[in-house]
């Protein structure tokens, strides 16, 4: 009986198999995958990051429980969007270039509304 049991779950893994390799030689399967592989590294819509499936939120409050302290929103994206190190003498490596120029316009647009902030007062004196 029990060999009779292999047997039907052998029988049925290679049916298995067999589907898939009859889909994976679909045009439209291909057409569809190589889509997604477009779509996979894209330069709109997500970002790549390194911190997985974890929320920025609970990132952030892991790296304010590290820090002891507060942590910016621009160094919660740096910490999220540059490579773990080997070694501490390592460069950061951005996942991604778009990753670097993002934190870097958030930082200069940062800069520009404070100096405009100031620069909408009257001057006295």
């Amino acid at each position: 009986m029990v060999c009779l049991s292999v047997l039907v779950i052998n029988v049925n893994v290679l049916i298995m198999k067999n589907k898939i390799l009859l889909r994976a030689k679909d045009p439209r399967f291909k057409q569809m995958s190589e889509i997604g592989k477009k779509a996979r590294p894209s330069t709109k819509g997500g970002s790549l990051h390194t911190n997985g499936a974890q929320s920025q939120e609970s990132m952030r409050r892991k790296l304010e429980k590290e820090l002891g302290r507060l942590v910016t929103q621009a160094e919660a994206f740096k910490a999220t969007h540059i490579r773990k190190k080997k070694n501490l003498e390592d460069p950061n490596v951005w996942v991604e270039p778009r990753a670097e120029l993002t934190y870097f316009w958030r930082i200069y647009d940062k800069l520009n509304q404070k100096k405009s902030r100031y620069a909408t007062y009257p001057r006295t004196g």
